[in-house]
């Protein structure tokens, strides 16, 4: 399961400045018996440290010897006179990413009265980052979207060289394919803070940093404080068929589309319903064609059931499928226009897919294969000889209720990208050798120490639903509190463009013996996903705005407004500061006034048969915009002033003005 790697950072807001600066401070420090070096981890004007210390390989094996464990250190910067400051970590998700790599993005959830008095702590997990990474250069290489024969081998060999890495004391090399674990990094963790001489921390896991967070407070309870959940699942008694994902997702489609004026206008009924055809028509008829990629070229695609089922999985991490994938639907099912559900498709590929091919520093494929394939329950024994977990794999599909994925097939499910849940692509895997050694021990009650925890989950989050955080809320007790934040996907409080995860985050933290009279009343406050109502391939197919105009004028409001605020949307996901426009012309990016972005529309083609050219200003994620968008057509031009926050567009045109929902 690769989860918390999808920020949206372009554009996001960052933190005020603090009143330190990086000249001003020592270039080494000390903490507990640690000496750290200054260096950058992006993390704005407060200074922050790094060091590192050896830790066993096994811990139950002193033969075996040492890795590194590498860890980022942002000291408090105003602690308050006599008060000695208490230390957040926050860990990372994936498995794959170092916690270092997000440590922007920690100190803006964060915020600075947080961080002006508590120190900051970010350890790197064994085999991410600066702890040992684990670089497989060739999986790295792959670019995949479902598990194939050359892939299973890029695994199998990945594995194999961490069996051939580590000289073992008297000959031979450990065999470490199984010692990438959870609870092994969890006593790494546990290292480091008796190192730092830290005391009782604030826990904060993000997304995978859930399930490392877990196996911590199983093991460790008397060195934590609080422990938060960001987009929680299960360490103990997870389904290794993940079946909430598919349930979570049938709920999810149908709430985006109902929940959006211009969707719910357009197709009332069940957004699942049209995707349960489309599944079908796919099944029978695959089509190939061309499409925008996010780096400004053309991409010739196929368009197949695989890819839906991607396209379906990836929304629990980005809103865009909620977004498009209805409205791409209905243009491929009732006009076979497939060029949106293409362009959808080479955005998935190649945003959410990305991180899979960057150097093994900023992701590491190799750390995600070492902890699935030994900590995640799978279909199989992985003691087993591959070919028998193949053989062990197909019976458990034979037997598997047919229709547990409709309209997908249980063979159809399993072969997503092996990124998104690693089915197949353990079957390759090193067989394990070393005792097991689950995150969460099977005798541990997680309860016990009563450590307040706060559990966090996104409502429309398939990757890692709602349902597993209500199951870990079980297993701990009155001890935590679950909060699920409406209309919102993966990442609660650290991707959090509303401001309320990032609040709640925040205010548990600041004071964990309020966990369950603190307020949570913005979680049901969250705006709903601006889905797209339709995608016309003409003017003459748009859905007309409100408004006293002629109907032409006011469908052509409707592009001009669609192409707009697409071009805002899809800032946050293209390579660079160019795109290109939906059926054709161009939109570039530059920096706006303080937070904000411009887009510059030249001849985009939302229609086939109009061109938008201008100007808009916009905020991030397109949440609210401004500018002027000139239409033209074959039979004229006209001008349109555009303006959009929240929920409700407004657009002026030869002195009409009209009305929409937010595109």
């Amino acid at each position: 399961m690769l989860a918390g790697a999808f920020v949206l950072t372009a554009g996001s807001p960052a933190p005020a400045s603090p009143p330190a600066a990086h000249h001003s401070a020592p270039k080494q420090i000390t903490v507990g018996s640690v000496p750290l070096h200054r260096c950058k981890l992006a993390t704005g004007a407060r200074p922050v440290y790094c060091g590192s210390i050896k830790v066993p390989l096994d811990y139950h094996s002193a033969m075996d010897g040492t890795i590194t464990t590498g860890f980022g250190w942002v000291p408090a910067s105003h602690p308050a006179n006599g008060h000695t400051p208490r230390t957040i970590v926050a860990e990372e998700g994936g498995p794959g990413y170092p916690s270092t790599g997000t440590a922007p993005d920690y100190v803006a959830m964060l915020g600075n009265h947080l961080l002006d008095n508590n120190n900051l702590l970010l350890v790197d997990e064994r085999g991410t980052g600066t702890s040992t990474p684990i670089d497989c250069k060739a999986m790295e290489a792959l670019h995949i979207t479902t598990t194939t024969p050359a892939f299973e081998h890029t695994v199998r060999a990945c594995g194999n060289s961490l069996n051939h890495r580590f000289p073992r004391a008297g000959g031979g090399f450990v065999h470490a394919s199984d010692l990438f674990t959870t609870a092994n990094a969890a006593r790494d963790m546990a290292r480091v803070l008796a190192t730092l001489d830290t005391g009782k921390v604030d826990l904060y896991g993000d997304s995978y940093g859930t399930h490392f967070a877990q196996s911590f407070l199983s093991r460790f309870p008397n060195r934590l404080r609080s422990v938060t959940l960001d987009s929680a699942y299960e360490a103990r008694d997870l389904d290794p068929w993940y079946l909430t994902t598919v349930t979570t997702a049938r709920h999810a489609f149908d709430i985006a589309c109902q929940r959006s004026a211009a969707c719910a206008a357009a197709a009332p009924g069940r957004s699942w319903h049209r995707i349960t055809a489309l599944a079908k028509l796919l099944r029978a008829h695959p089509f190939r064609g061309t499409a925008v990629g996010v780096d400004a070229s053309t991409l010739h695609l196929r368009m197949d059931i695989t890819s839906l089922v991607n396209i379906v999985n990836d929304a629990g991490y980005d809103y865009d499928p909620y977004r498009q994938l209805d409205a791409a639907a209905r243009a491929y099912l009732d006009h076979r226009d497939g060029t949106p559900l293409l362009r959808l498709y080479a955005q998935d590929i190649g945003y959410d897919y990305s991180d899979y091919n960057a150097p093994a520093t900023y992701y590491s494929d190799g750390q995600y294969f070492a902890v699935g394939c030994s900590d995640y329950p799978q279909l199989f024994n992985m003691r087993a000889a591959p070919a028998a977990r193949r053989a062990e794999f197909a019976k458990a599909q034979s037997r598997y209720p047919a229709k547990a994925y409709a309209p997908f097939t249980v063979r159809e499910w399993v072969s997503m990208n092996p990124f998104t849940e690693t089915f197949h692509a353990c079957t390759s895997w090193p067989r394990a050798l070393h005792r097991a050694d689950p995150p969460v021990p099977a005798h541990v009650s997680m309860d016990a120490s009563h450590v307040p925890v706060l559990i966090l989950n996104g409502e429309i989050d398939s990757l890692t639903p709602a349902a597993g955080g209500a199951h870990i809320h079980r297993q701990i007790g009155s001890a935590s509190r679950h909060i699920v934040v409406a209309n919102m996907v993966h990442l609660v409080g650290l991707d959090d463009p509303f401001g309320c995860g990032q609040s709640l985050v925040r205010r548990f933290i600041e004071a964990p013996s309020r966990l369950h009279s603190m307020s949570d009343g913005c979680a049901s406050k969250v705006p709903a996903v601006p889905t797209i109502g339709t995608f016309p391939a003409t003017i003459s197919q748009a859905q007309p705005v409100h408004g006293s105009a002629p109907r032409s004028l006011r469908q052509l409001a409707s592009v001009a407004l669609a192409a707009a605020g697409d071009a805002a949307i899809r800032y946050n996901y293209v390579d660079g500061n160019h795109d290109l426009g939906l059926r054709g012309g161009k939109v570039d990016y530059r920096g706006g006034s303080g937070t904000s972005e411009i887009a510059t529309l030249t001849a985009d083609r939302w229609t086939t048969d109009s061109r938008a050219s201008g100007r808009v200003a916009f905020s991030y994620l397109g949440q609210s915009g401004h500018g002027t968008v000139v239409m033209s057509w074959p039979d004229g031009s006209a001008r349109f002033s555009l303006r959009w926050h929240g929920a409700h567009a407004t657009i002026t045109v030869a002195g009409h003005h009209l009305h929409a929902p937010a595109p």
